[in-house]
C-alpha cells in the first residue's frame, strides 16, 4: 500500500521521542520486516514498519488489564503511540463507526471509533521499560492495544492491520455474545499520560471551550476572534528540537475546514475527522512560534449574528429615508 508518511516526519519526530523516554528495547520480532497497515476508511492508509512505529512519539500510562476468560489480572506501566495519533495520520474520514483489529493469529477484535480516539488508547510497544510480557491470552508479538477500562478482549495483541470501517463490525467475542461495550464493573479510572495531554482553554462570554493538544512543545492560547472564528496559539519548542502537536477540536467550537498559518504564512496540517471532532497535525522547527487556526464556523456567532449590525444599520437608513421623503410630500 502507498506510504504516505514520509523520512521527513520521521526526522522531525525522532528527536522529540528519544527526549522523552529514550528507545524502547525491540523484541526480535519487532525488528524483523513486520509491519503494520492502518487503512479502511481513511485518507492516507498506513504500512508502518517497526522502526517507523518506535520513531513516533510516545507515551506512558499504568492500566489494569482484566481477562473475561479467568486469567490473573495483570497492572503494567504501558508504552506506547496514542492511537489517535496513527489515526491522524492515517486521516481518518467522518464517516467512520469502528476499528477493526487483525491480529497475526486470525483474532480479531473491534472498537467503537470514539473509543479508539480517546487519548488514553495506545499502542504498546512496551511494558515497564522494556518489551511487552507474553500474557496468557494473545500471540506474543511486539505491540499490544491498551484500553483501559475495557475487558481483556479488546486489549487485541499481535494486531498486524488497523482496519477503519463504516458498519458495525464484531469481533470474535463480540460477535459470540459478550458486550460490544466491553466496559469492567467499577473500573472507572482514568490513567494519567506521561507526558500529559494538554488542555488549553478558550474563553468566549461565559463559556470555556478546550482545545486539546498532544504536543511536545509549549503552547498557549494568545487569543481568539470570533468573529473571524479565529484562535490565536503561541508555541515555544525547545532549543535543539524539532517540535510537533496533535490539536484536537470539538466541532461544536470551531468547525471544519480550517486554514492554518505559521508565522503568517499558510501551512497544511494532516487531519482526521469524525462527524462531532477534527484532529490537526502539525509540526515545528525550535524557537517561537505565531500558530493561528481559522474555521468554517463558531457556533455561537452564526454568520447572520455576524452581518446582524450591518443589516440594522441599512434598515435604519431605509426607515431614515423613507421618513424623509415623507414630510417631503407633506409640504
Amino acid at each position: 500500500m502507498r506510504k504516505t508518511v514520509g523520512m521527513v516526519f520521521l526526522a522531525l519526530l525522532l528527536a522529540s521521542l528519544l527526549m522523552i523516554f529514550g528507545p524502547l528495547p525491540r523484541s526480535a520480532l519487532a525488528q524483523s520486516s513486520t509491519t503494520l497497515l492502518i487503512d479502511g476508511d481513511v485518507y492516507r492508509p498506513l504500512n508502518l514498519t517497526y522502526n517507523e512505529l518506535y520513531s513516533y512519539p510516545m507515551v506512558s500510562e499504568v492500566a489494569e488489564l482484566r481477562c473475561v476468560d479467568g486469567y490473573p489480572d495483570v497492572t503494567y506501566n504501558w508504552t506506547g503511540i496514542p492511537l489517535f495519533y496513527l489515526l491522524t495520520l492515517a486521516g481518518i474520514k467522518p464517516d467512520a463507526y469502528k476499528i477493526e483489529t487483525i491480529c497475526s493469529d486470525g483474532y480479531t477484535s473491534d472498537l467503537f471509533i470514539e473509543e479508539a480516539l480517546n487519548a488514553t488508547t495506545i499502542l504498546a510497544l512496551g511494558a515497564n521499560g522494556t518489551t511487552l510480557p507474553q500474557l496468557a491470552y494473545g500471540p506474543e508479538g511486539p505491540n499490544r492495544l491498551v484500553v483501559p477500562d475495557k475487558y481483556g478482549y479488546k486489549w487485541a495483541s499481535g494486531i498486524q492491520e488497523i482496519k477503519v470501517v463504516t458498519t458495525n463490525y464484531m469481533g470474535e467475542y463480540e460477535s459470540g455474545g459478550y458486550s460490544d461495550e466491553a466496559d469492567v464493573p467499577g473500573l472507572d479510572t482514568v490513567p494519567t499520560l506521561t507526558p500529559p495531554l494538554q488542555t488549553l482553554n478558550v474563553s468566549y462570554g461565559n463559556q470555556t471551550y478546550e482545545v486539546n493538544a498532544y504536543t511536545n512543545a509549549s503552547i498557549t492560547v494568545s487569543s481568539f476572534d470570533p468573529s473571524q472564528k479565529t484562535i490565536n496559539l503561541n508555541v515555544i519548542v525547545p532549543a535543539g528540537t524539532s517540535g510537533f502537536a496533535d490539536l484536537i477540536l470539538q466541532q461544536n467550537f470551531l468547525g471544519k475546514p480550517y486554514n492554518v498559518t505559521l508565522d503568517g504564512n499558510p501551512i497544511s496540517a494532516l487531519e482526521g475527522d469524525t462527524n462531532t471532532t477534527s484532529y490537526l497535525y502539525l509540526t515545528f522547527g525550535e524557537g517561537s512560534h505565531a500558530l493561528s487556526l481559522s474555521a468554517a464556523e463558531f457556533e455561537q456567532v452564526p454568520e447572520t449574528f455576524l452581518y446582524y449590525p450591518l443589516l440594522l444599520v441599512l434598515v435604519l437608513l431605509l426607515i431614515t429615508k423613507k421618513s424623509r421623503n415623507s414630510r417631503k410630500r407633506a409640504r
